[in-house]
């Protein structure tokens, strides 16, 4: 059996365009799940700030969905680009070939850079259980059987009794 280190998927912008990256290897995922652990860490504290919000604080909402967003576009989106990309064959921008990830970034229209990036992240993004691995382990004790309290934190409504 022979395997190959690349893929080419045929892009739907530009007619005859064809996108070549480099398949996912598990080097390449760890290395991007540690540059990305920030990234990836902020977009959880805005999911569980997302989950406490009601209709009544839609600007809130529209807050943290704009910031996720934002966390995708600027990092996560490049970080798959910057490890995948190899090149665009049957396109090239002022007579300059994109087979760079620089030359992808600065001459390329925003749209073809938006579906290779959506290609990318679809074909090379992590799979429900990397995802699920990915999120931070529960401290708690009891949860591995260890030992529980029956105490309970006061309420940060009510004022303290100590």
């Amino acid at each position: 059996m022979r395997l190959s280190t690349t893929k080419t998927v045929d892009l739907m912008s530009v007619p005859d365009a064809k996108l070549i990256f480099k398949i996912m290897t598990e080097g390449a995922r760890n290395r991007l799940m540690l540059k990305l652990a920030s990234a990836m860490g902020r977009v959880r504290e805005l999911q569980g700030q997302l989950a406490h919000l009601t209709d009544a604080d839609e600007a809130d909402v529209y807050k943290v969905l704009d910031e996720s967003a934002r966390i995708n576009r600027l990092e996560v989106r490049p970080a798959y680009v910057e490890e995948c990309f190899v090149r665009l064959d049957g396109v090239a921008v002022d007579d300059q070939p994109i087979d760079s990830v620089e030359k992808l970034m600065n001459l390329a229209p925003e749209s073809l850079y938006a579906e290779v990036a959506d290609v990318i992240s679809k074909e090379c993004g992590l799979t429900a259980d990397e995802k699920q691995d990915f999120e931070s382990p529960t401290t708690s004790a009891a949860g591995e059987g260890g030992r529980t309290s029956d105490s309970t934190a006061a309420s940060v409504d009510e004022p303290s009794t100590t």
